[in-house]
């Protein structure tokens, strides 16, 4: 299954990397008619070939009951943004798609939202639930009876155990692990890397050290170090 809800021509609202991103992916399955953001962030009328509509007039351009959007937008300010521009097409009447990268083994017993993304060679166990308004980097892997709140970002590599909660408006970051059983308190932010095996409190901040640099160079490293 490539995406959700394919029947009505597209909107994607963003203009940034996201969305431009998923107008690649998704002009091979959709009509795509235009985009649309905020009206402060309109600097010129046209994005990849396609109008850019202030937000503003989307609904007079473009009617709800005949069209679809998809929000493609980051995790701008703990993923408010996305959540504000889901909630207010929502509330105008137009059909939030999801996607879902035909790579994906939608296994039984798995509830994905609407409005959510899901990229290639995600890994979904059955029993897990994924919220509203949540994007899924590549290459994920999320275990058995995971329930992932809405309007959050978790990006490629990420490892969660079995059993995880994350709540509302959190932010795991490229190749994080998350341990059994554990919950993520709301507006969490997991670096990437980082490793948590404790439950969070709402709004932490969770960061490992980066790498350090060695006072060899790559040629004199290898060299001494025997490892070619």
């Amino acid at each position: 299954m490539d995406d959700l809800n394919r029947n009505r021509p597209l909107i994607i609202c963003g203009n940034g990397a996201m969305a431009q991103t998923m107008f690649h992916v998704l002009e091979r399955t959709h009509e795509v008619v235009a985009f649309t953001v905020e009206d402060e962030f309109v600097q010129q009328r046209e994005l990849l070939g396609q109008e850019l509509v202030p937000f503003s007039e989307i609904t007079h351009r473009f009617t709800p009951s005949s069209y679809a959007m998809l929000i493609a937008i980051g995790f701008v300010k703990m993923n408010a943004v996305r959540q504000r521009l889901y909630t207010q097409a929502k509330s105008h009447g137009y059909q939030l798609i999801s996607y879902v990268h035909h790579s994906v083994d939608l296994h039984n017993h798995i509830v994905i939202g609407e409005n959510c993304i899901i990229m290639e060679h995600v890994a979904i166990h059955p029993g897990t639930t994924i919220g509203n308004n949540t994007f899924i980097s590549s290459n994920a892997n999320i275990g058995h009876d995971c329930r992932i709140g809405e309007n959050c970002w978790i990006n490629g590599g990420v490892s969660i155990a079995g059993g995880v909660v994350i709540e509302n408006n959190c932010v795991v970051g490229v190749n994080a692990s998350l341990g059994h059983k554990l919950i993520l308190g709301e507006k969490t932010f997991v670096g990437a890397h980082t490793l948590v095996v404790r439950n969070t409190a709402p709004a932490s901040v969770l960061l490992s050290p980066e790498g350090e640099k060695h006072r060899l160079s790559s040629d004199n490293f290898l060299k001494f170090s025997g490892v070619v």
